[in-house]
């Protein structure tokens, strides 16, 4: 898997900060503009989502490095 950049999205903290309803239409528009721009970019899915963690990738560095993605290490077979 060289190569490979991943990151870890959680949807469960995306609201927490919001006082007002309008706090929490303020955080969820931010976190699809995040997303959108990662899609654009060329970031996918890796598997699908599941209870609130997704795990976004790239192969591209500086993709990995704009979003603070983190390089996937190889497992070494014994």
């Amino acid at each position: 898997m060289k190569g490979k950049y991943h990151l870890t999205w959680r949807n469960k903290f995306l609201t927490n900060d919001a006082k007002s309803i309008n706090d929490m239409i303020d955080s969820l528009e931010f976190a699809v503009e995040q997303l959108r721009e990662m899609r654009d970019a060329g970031v996918v899915l890796d598997g699908g989502a599941e209870e609130d963690y997704a795990v976004l990738i790239t192969d591209n560095p500086k993709i990995a490095d704009r979003f603070g993605f983190w390089e996937v290490e190889e497992e070494d077979d014994f």
